[in-house]
């Protein structure tokens, strides 16, 4: 059975996408992907993750990257780095085969429910490229 914080994302699952309850990090399998979302508990198991994702998947996603030194992430070791912070919450795109910085700052703008940018208190903040 899954738990209950999975169900809320059943929709996304397809064939070759699939969200799972694992009981140890250790336990999820090593394999060559788009993408991987770095954002789980404890936090000191991010940065394990990213060190065994980081020759498996193009694009690796670390949320809460404002927290950069007390989630121990080591950006340096990529070659593309692309910060999305116009919010407080902030996160970082990291790759060694995709130049992120050229895919997403053209083609990100703040997500949030302003009508209109004049009146966003984020607009004219859309990443920095680091």
């Amino acid at each position: 059975m899954k738990a209950i914080w999975n169900s809320r994302f059943t929709q996304l699952e397809t064939n070759n996408h699939t969200i799972t309850k694992v009981d140890s990090f250790d336990s999820v399998p090593v394999v060559e992907c788009g993408m991987i979302l770095i954002d789980h508990a404890p936090a000191e198991r991010r940065q394990v993750e990213i060190a065994r994702f980081k020759d498996f998947a193009d694009i690796l996603v670390c949320h809460d990257s404002e927290l950069r030194e007390y989630y121990s992430y080591d950006f340096d070791q990529f070659k593309y780095q692309f910060t999305y912070n116009v919010y407080p919450k902030t996160t970082t795109f990291v790759s060694n085969t995709i130049d992120i910085g050229r895919l997403l700052s053209a083609d990100l703008m703040p997500l949030c429910d302003c009508h209109g940018l004049s009146k966003c208190p984020s607009y004219g903040n859309t990443g920095a490229i680091s």
